[in-house]
């Protein structure tokens, strides 16, 4: 690389401040941060100072001060303001990253995706659970086709409740776990209710309230066109808040012709669980051999850090870490990778790994809380019309917008 990626950050809470911001200093050799912004300018002063960038309060009079040397913005603020800071860099030609979910609704996706296409503007939407080492070999594993032909497909969340902000990390990891799509969804809820949640505009209610499938317990079924057929559920009966033992070890498991690999699918920051292992079992379903999925390990500045890891069947199927020469965990590898998905972009005008599929997992979202809707409809896929959800969350943004105008007059 002869150059550095110049890097712009609107929002520093707790994702830039656990994930994104130490990416990005362990990065230095690459990227530059050349400027940050939050409505607390406090806040935005300290997360800068590190890095000797500008702190700002406002997103678009940083735009206007450094946009024109600007490689990437990223946006790490509420789901509700997505859209607004994605047109500003799509209209000042400025490269994007935002995190998850991408938009308040598909319409909206389509609208950014169109418009940036048209800009020749690249963007990266921040799925990382996928991006996980673990994850990572999980997936290989299935393609390499080590279980055979996928037939059957079991997540189960026991920490998260189902809805717009974490409901897109577990299906993006169950749809990854199927060379098909999906084609159809079932939904139902056993114990849906709201979060209460007080109505202060600008603080994290603000977060929650725009999310209409917020707090459900969920069982959904998924069809996908390859033939196999999938389980999720959100069920939280165990909170990270108090790390204690989990009683779950496979919290997804993918059954194939040939045998199946699971795994408890939690990053290590999130409590103490009882095994981050990879479990691979091959040959007949009464008789499963356990295959050794071994995580080979190296010290880096201070950082235990995987260096790989290798699946030992009779060809070894080998994972590698493309970062393992930097102080990273397995959480921040997730981040570098989603940086270097839209880094090789803006360098090499390439698509992102993941960015438009982030629709493809807010429409699966949007189908279950549909079916959920409607007693456990079957909904095909892709969605014909706007869901009732959507319409839910135009509504509640609107009367937030309405609520700021209000308060200021």
């Amino acid at each position: 690389m002869d150059r550095k990626i110049k890097i712009a950050v609107a929002g520093c809470g707790n994702i830039f401040r656990i994930l994104h911001g130490p990416v990005f200093a362990a990065f230095r050799d690459q990227v530059e941060v050349v400027a940050i912004a939050d409505r607390e300018f406090e806040r935005a002063e300290a997360a800068a100072r590190p890095f000797g960038a500008r702190a700002f309060v406002d997103v678009e009079e940083m735009l206007d001060k450094v946009g024109n040397d600007l490689d990437i913005l990223y946006i790490l603020t509420y789901l509700t303001t997505h859209h607004t800071m994605a047109h500003m860099a799509i209209d000042r030609g400025i490269n994007f990253f935002v995190e998850k979910p991408f938009a308040v609704t598909l319409n909206i996706i389509d609208d950014i995706i169109e418009k940036a296409a048209k800009a020749g503007v690249h963007f990266e939407v921040g799925e990382n659970f996928p991006l996980f080492p673990n994850d990572q070999a999980f997936y290989k594993i299935i393609r390499e086709g080590l279980i055979g032909d996928v037939e059957k497909i079991f997540l189960l969340d026991p920490i998260n409740p189902f809805g717009i902000h974490m409901a897109v990390h577990r299906i993006s990891q169950f749809r990854l776990c199927a060379p098909g799509t999906i084609s159809r969804v079932q939904a139902m809820a056993l114990d849906a209710h709201d979060i209460p949640v007080p109505p202060v505009a600008g603080s994290a209610s603000e977060y929650m309230r725009c999310d209409p499938g917020r707090s459900k317990t969920v069982f959904a079924k998924a069809n996908f066109t390859d033939g196999s057929t999938g389980t999720l559920i959100s069920a939280p009966i165990w909170s990270w808040k108090n790390p204690v033992e989990s009683p779950f070890v496979r919290c997804r498991e993918v059954v194939g012709t040939k045998g199946s690999v699971g795994d408890n699918l939690w990053p290590t920051n999130h409590g103490e669980l009882r095994d981050n292992t990879v479990y691979l079992e091959i040959g007949p379903e009464d008789n499963r051999a356990r295959v050794p999925v071994v995580r080979e390990m190296a010290v880096v500045g201070g950082v235990e850090v995987v260096q790989r890891i290798v699946v030992g069947t009779e060809k070894l199927v080998i994972w590698e870490n493309l970062f393992k020469d930097r102080p990273l965990d397995d959480w921040r590898i997730s981040g570098a990778m989603e940086l270097k998905s839209l880094m090789d972009a803006v360098l090499y005008d390439q698509q992102t790994a993941y960015g438009s599929q982030a629709r493809i997992d807010t429409e699966l979202n949007f189908a279950m809380l549909e079916s959920e809707r409607l007693g456990c409809r079957p909904i095909s896929l892709p969605l014909a019309t706007e869901t009732h959800a959507e319409r839910e969350m135009i509504r509640d943004l609107q009367r937030m917008v309405a609520g700021r105008i209000e308060n200021t007059v």
